[in-house]
């Protein structure tokens, strides 16, 4: 054996102990707050006091009709009427606003878009309009403009339960938790009883790393909707952060009582599994879950980690090669099948493997490409 092969044979000791630290890389706990895909707002608009007196009375005959038409959720009447009153007032700011609100109700959002910017060119001090800006921003995901024009309708003192919620859940998606649990707690003031509120002030602490609150939280959360299983999954997730591997085992097992089908919470409980040394059960899980989807690179890359364990390293490796096959850009699933590659003794092809592994980023393949760039 050369000097590079002894060394690199040497090394393997150290696996079982590094990768026990990589588990937490395996799994793609992505469920841990509820961005609305589409955004709910009041099904009324206001006819009192946001509305002008027009230059005709056709065109605010118009107007009161379009508000009792969107009022009555016949939203594409109401476009027709607000266009009515447009034409015969082109400077009607409010006609500009509520079809664009009625518009937003028809999924019709680029053009809905269009008339919300043309009422505040018109009026920048319409503050429902700024709102509805900010919830079509926000459902486009497009944070930044959101953030603005929310801020926007909350310094003109608009009134919406949902305000503070959606503020904090963009806070949330452009990593300022601080500002997130700002908003969220103001959120929940307004509406104590909101659990979906509660599950994102929790994962906001947990991005925080203040689990207690986290756990906190997802409880209060759980209390309120016992019926949501993301809530117990997300609970779970924190548990197992804290090594607290029971309880997080227990949250999964309820996440998937209420939805079977449940992969993230079936893989995590595999995870919390494997770390109490529970591989026949793990492997149970992890399989259950190529079920319900075989284009989960995560649930293989599990299984290699299973069976790497149990030291059967060519299942390893086949799980492995799996998990790249459905994602070749899956760094640490090169590092893993390039671990199980050395116990075999294949160190030309662990070396490459490790090569892969940090090229995608995988910092941890340093440690072992030292010893591959040694001289025979």
């Amino acid at each position: 054996m050369n000097v590079k092969h002894l060394i690199l044979s040497l090394i393997v000791f150290l696996l079982p102990a590094m990768l026990l630290a990589q588990v937490g890389e395996q799994e793609s706990d992505t469920a841990q707050i509820i961005v609305p895909t589409k955004v709910v707002v009041d099904t009324t608009v206001n006819d009192g006091e946001n509305v002008v007196a027009a230059e005709g009375q056709e065109a605010q005959l118009a107007y009161n009709s379009g508000i009792d038409l969107f009022n009555a959720g016949s939203y594409k009447q109401a476009v027709s009427q607000f266009t009515t009153a447009i034409d015969l007032n082109p400077d009607f700011a409010q006609a500009y606003m509520n079809r664009g609100s009625a518009l937003f109700q028809m999924d019709a959002l680029s053009q809905a878009l269009e008339d919300l910017q043309k009422a505040i060119e018109l009026n920048d001090e319409l503050p429902a309009a700024y709102y509805m800006l900010g919830i079509i921003h926000m459902q486009k995901q497009e944070y930044s403009e959101a953030q603005a024009a929310l801020q926007e309708a909350k310094d003109q003192k608009f009134k919406n339960s949902k305000l503070d919620y959606y503020l904090g859940v963009i806070a949330f998606m452009n990593e300022d938790y601080e500002s997130a649990e700002f908003a969220f707690e103001n959120a929940i003031k307004a509406d104590k009883k909101n659990a979906m509120i509660h599950n994102d002030i929790a994962s906001t602490y947990r991005k925080m790393e203040q689990f207690d609150k986290a756990i906190a939280e997802y409880t209060k959360a759980i209390e309120l909707d016992k019926s949501n299983a993301m809530y117990y999954s997300n609970r779970g997730s924190v548990y197992r952060i804290q090594e607290k591997y029971e309880e997080a085992i227990d949250d999964y097992t309820k996440a998937l009582d209420i939805d079977s089908e449940y992969k993230l919470a079936q893989n995590n409980r595999g995870v919390a599994k494997m770390h109490l040394e529970q591989y026949e059960d793990a492997i149970k899980d992890f399989e259950a879950v190529v079920k319900v989807d075989r284009d989960y690179a995560f649930a293989y890359n599990n299984l290699g980690l299973v069976y790497y364990r149990m030291r059967n390293y060519d299942d390893a490796i086949t799980n492995y090669t799996k998990a790249i096959a459905l994602d070749p850009d899956y760094g640490y699933a090169y590092l893993h099948r390039g671990n199980a590659k050395e116990m075999l003794r294949k160190f030309e092809d662990a070396c490459q493997d490790w090569e892969k592994a940090l090229e995608l980023g995988v910092k941890n393949a340093e440690s072992y490409l030292i010893y591959c760039n040694q001289e025979d």
